[in-house]
């Protein structure tokens, strides 16, 4: 009997040679400072909320007590399993949060949502590099497991997918099975509470996967020297087993994402080969292609709302469209030129679609593509509209994180959905700062530089 071979898919696997994967958390020394000071960080743990002092009333007025733990939830990765990322019946606070917890990560943070927070009543989980999947504690940001230590079996590179009922769902290569397993995990223990096997060909690896309803869909790809093409997979939650298979691609064209209706999957990727269509309409009931096309799309995350599928399209030297495509056939419904491109997708409520370029938010009518209104801010941070910084809809603001733009550091901006006005505005001392989760009142954000790799979970929150 032939043994199998079986690689899974990380971007970043190559950087990450020598990690230990563990996680180390150290909450920052002294006094919280106010908005836009750097922060002093600590060589040991400590409480991460502070309380206030009356030594100074600087500090006294900076430091608050808040309450992070909720009952809420953020069960996906880019908030839904249509990549929206929007947070339906979630109000954002109307005015400036101030700093309840911040937390250091210990490992090496790579900028993109899709490694996390999600976020159950008590516990936060985070995927902040390939080899590492935490649950910490939304009281305090401590670390209450880390998968390489709890789980029965070796999973070296887990992909965090989604929460289902009592259990952080993931997908990884069983190091003691020699299988890739679709990974149910117990959000209280961090062991495995059930695993399904994808029965994937010798050079066959996971490349994208997303949970919709009770069925998490698996995209696959095959390494250079492979003949089985690419794949969609169905995994039953229910039963915890494969529902069904079918061919994607007959040659490998690394699904990099997915955006799935109950109806539907949407797949793109920039690594296609020539000839080979990289966005792909995949009619979930028939098992078969609806429609595919041929765009120069980058890393373009698709995102759908009801009626439409949208993706940024360079369709020039130096500039390109947002294009808003029919989901039934992939015809335009409409365009809008914008020469800076948004890096990987747009967010959207259903009415209206917000995209990024050239530093400026637009809010276009869903419709037809109209512009509703635009934000800038020259003089501060820089929105941009990469994987981390995305516009995170609620229903009263919208959320975007930013780079920095000058040594007060990078800034989380509220812009008022309806007007485009700017309500509100927080800085970190990183060089960027993810768009946050909310849960309960709560904005859960990272704060990463690039150059060093280092990262701060901070919870935000108004006394």
């Amino acid at each position: 009997m032939a043994v199998r071979r079986r690689r899974f898919l990380t971007a970043a696997s190559a950087l990450t040679v020598g990690l230990t994967g563990c996680l180390r958390l150290t909450s920052d020394e002294g006094a919280t400072p106010t908005t836009g000071e750097r922060d002093a960080t600590a060589e040991t743990d400590r409480t991460a909320v502070d309380e206030p002092t009356a030594t100074d009333a600087t500090e006294t007025e900076a430091l608050v007590s808040i309450e992070t733990v909720g009952t809420e939830r953020v069960e996906q990765i880019f908030v839904g399993p249509r990549n929206r990322m929007y947070q339906r019946g979630v109000t954002a606070p109307t005015s400036e949060p101030r700093r309840g917890i911040a937390r250091q990560l210990d490992v090496p943070y790579y900028g993109r949502l899709g490694r996390g927070p999600l976020l159950d009543g008590e516990r936060l989980f985070l995927n902040p590099d390939p080899r590492t999947l935490v649950a910490l504690s939304r009281a305090d940001g401590s670390v209450v497991w880390n998968f390489s230590e709890t789980s029965t079996d070796a999973y070296p590179l887990p992909r965090l997918v989604a929460l289902y009922e009592e259990t952080v769902v993931v997908v990884g290569d069983n190091r003691r099975t020699d299988e890739t397993d679709v990974v149910g995990i117990e959000t209280d223990t961090g062991r495995e509470a059930w695993q399904a096997a994808l029965p994937l060909g010798e050079e066959e690896y996971v490349s994208a996967a997303k949970r919709a309803g009770d069925t998490v869909v698996v995209c696959t790809d095959e390494s250079l020297d492979g003949d089985g093409g690419s794949h969609i997979y169905a995994v039953d939650l229910v039963e915890k087993a494969v529902a069904w298979e079918s061919q994607l691609a007959a040659t490998a064209v690394t699904p990099e994402d997915v955006a799935v209706t109950t109806e539907r999957a949407f797949i793109t990727t920039d690594e296609a080969p020539d000839g080979e269509p990289n966005v792909v309409a995949f009619d979930l009931d028939a098992q078969e292609r609806l429609w595919d096309a041929t765009l120069d799309i980058g890393e373009a995350v698709p995102t759908v709302d009801e009626r439409h599928l949208y993706l940024p399209v360079t369709t020039g030297d130096v500039g390109g469209h947002l294009i808003a495509f029919s989901q039934e056939d992939g015809s335009e419904s409409w365009r809008f030129e914008q020469r800076g491109l948004p890096r990987t997708g747009v967010s959207t409520d259903g009415e209206n679609v917000y995209t990024v370029g050239s530093a400026r938010l637009y809010a276009l009518s869903a419709t037809d593509g109209s512009v509703v209104w635009s934000y800038v801010d020259e003089a501060s941070s820089s929105i941009s509209g990469n994987s981390s910084t995305m516009p995170v809809v609620t229903e009263n603001l919208l959320l975007t994180g930013a780079d920095a733009g000058s040594d007060d550091g990078a800034a989380i901006r509220a812009i008022d959905t309806s007007s485009g006005d700017r309500r509100w505005q927080h800085r970190v001392p990183h060089s960027s700062v993810t768009s946050p989760m909310i849960a309960d009142g709560v904005l859960w954000t990272i704060g990463f530089d690039r150059q060093d790799d280092s990262a701060t979970l901070y919870a935000l929150g108004e006394e």
